[in-house]
């Protein structure tokens, strides 16, 4: 779903909760406990503004050719693999301290670390590794 069509939909549930209450009350009919439904009108109304600036802000870059530029450059195929290279890093990066600290904690149990949180250290990370190997194996036979 593109950004321009999720702040419709925000705009459009911000104008029904800016309007429903009021009409409900001119209408008589009384669903929202006392004085909530001021609540709902305020939370509506921000809502509701923010959407439209938003989209107010996109339709206006939309025209603008370096800003169309930056859009394709996002979307390409070597940004992606950037990406996705940093957050397989980033995600060894974590496993391996994650594992490393779980040793430590294990090794200095004088440390007064309760054993459940160590081996919940060590098993995320080997939940991560065996996710890691069967994921990629999937992923190459399916390619």
């Amino acid at each position: 779903m593109n950004k321009k069509r999720v702040w419709i939909i925000l705009a459009a549930l911000g104008g029904i909760c800016l309007f429903l209450p009021l009409v409900l009350r001119l209408l008589g009919i009384q669903i929202f406990p006392e004085r909530s439904d001021l609540l709902l009108c305020w939370a509506g109304a921000a809502l509701l503004g923010a959407s439209v600036g938003v989209l107010w802000r996109l339709g206006r870059l939309s025209g603008d050719p370096a800003y169309r530029r930056k859009l394709k450059a996002e979307s390409d195929e070597r940004c992606q693999v950037i990406r996705d290279r940093a957050g397989y890093l980033a995600g060894v990066i974590s496993l391996t301290l994650m594992m490393t600290l779980g040793m430590v904690f294990l090794a200095f149990s004088s440390l007064g670390i309760p054993q459940w949180v160590v081996w919940i250290l060590i098993g995320i990370a080997v939940f991560y590794g065996v996710t890691f190997w069967a994921l990629n194996h999937w992923l190459q036979r399916k390619m």
